[in-house]
């Protein structure tokens, strides 16, 4: 069946701008309408102007005080705010322009109607290409966005739906949604960037998880600079193959101690029947080697295998494969569990097995 498409497209949203040399366009958003056009793709969808989002409506996420500060600054006014100017992070990177709250109403009313739209069956895919600006924080404005239109849109969501999945493939970490849903588990944040040293905006790191009841809601794909489509392939041939990324597998294919002196590494695959965080297949599957520490953190084996830091003690080899032995068996009554990649110190001793385990899936 063919699915129901929802483009929110506002023609004056590309009249606004930035200021001269700032590298946020506006304007872009004409072309890429230019280019929906005459490539006949509005034939394919239903195009709406869209609402205007109201103070109250960005006041779900953002502070009173902050949506106040937006709708009343202006250029010629500015120099009375210069206490809020520097407590909201408006500035340089995030300028005041002419009609600035203008233009986050236009932008941010367009994903929350989609956000509605989509809560009403009214369509299957909504598309607002002026979105996206995930950067905004709950009390400021940061990286070229001051309304993160994301997370009321997201909010919305939530009124019909238990739980949202966010996917994040701008060059730059989504950090401004994943604040916003750190601490709970109905938002699952996943972000693929670039990240390294000095690049904006910092954050975005493998062990940003979430915390509390969101701990593990949260995936960072931190990606160096060289990806390109052959990568994107080749990790696409990778997931059809072995689905390391993909549905969770129905069996467990292989449970091995590697042997070799100085490190113990205990590799498995995943299985689930639930909703377990997925960022784990990713970790263990996908990078494909030890990874030191991660051992020390927190995951659903916890309950089933308490470790220390040196989990696996060259003292105690028996010991280190009864507790393997036995986690496994306490899987089989596991509603859902994930893969992992456990890594250990061990300077002594040498452990070998290798063990080919068919379980069934267990419902």
């Amino acid at each position: 069946m063919a699915k129901t498409v929802a483009y929110f497209y506002d023609p004056d949203v590309g009249n606004f701008h930035y200021g001269a040399g700032h590298p946020m366009k506006p304007h872009r958003l004409a072309l890429t309408h230019s280019l929906v056009l005459h490539y006949g793709l509005y034939k394919k969808m239903i195009v709406f102007k869209p609402y205007q989002a109201s103070q109250h409506d960005m006041c779900r996420f953002h502070s009173e005080d902050y949506i106040d500060f937006l709708q009343r600054v202006s250029p010629t006014n500015m120099q009375g705010f210069t206490k809020s100017l520097n407590a909201f992070n408006v500035g340089d990177d995030c300028p005041v322009f002419p009609g600035l709250f203008e233009f986050c109403s236009r932008y941010t009313g367009a994903s929350l109607q989609g956000a509605t739209q989509l809560n009403n069956k009214i369509c299957d895919i909504a598309i607002n290409w002026a979105g996206g600006l995930h950067h905004a924080k709950k009390f400021e404005a940061s990286g070229f966005c001051y309304v993160n239109d994301i997370v009321i849109g997201i909010l919305e969501l939530l009124k019909y739906h238990p739980r949202v999945l966010y996917i994040d493939i701008d060059i730059h970490h989504g950090d401004g949604v994943q604040e916003a849903f750190y601490l709970t588990d109905r938002v699952m944040t996943v972000s693929f960037h670039k990240y390294g040293n000095y690049f904006f905006p910092g954050t975005g790191d493998m062990y940003e998880v979430g915390a509390e009841s969101g701990r593990y809601y949260c995936l960072n794909v931190p990606l160096r600079d060289g990806i390109d489509d052959q990568s994107v392939l080749r990790m696409n041939g990778i997931q059809r193959d072995h689905e390391p990324l993909g549905n969770c597998m129905q069996h467990i294919l292989c449970m091995c101690i590697i042997r070799g002196k100085g490190s113990v590494a205990f590799i498995g695959h995943a299985k689930a029947t639930g909703t377990p965080p997925p960022h784990w297949k990713f970790r263990t599957n996908f990078l494909g080697f030890p990874f030191p520490g991660l051992h020390a953190l927190s995951t659903p084996f916890s309950l089933l295998f308490p470790v220390s830091p040196s989990p696996w003690g060259a003292r105690y080899p028996s010991l280190a494969l009864s507790q393997v032995t036995s986690t496994f068996s306490s899987l089989l009554s596991t509603r859902w569990w994930t893969s992992t990649n456990l890594h250990a110190s061990c300077s002594s001793v040498e452990l070998t097995l290798w063990a080919v385990i068919d379980w069934a899936a267990s419902t």
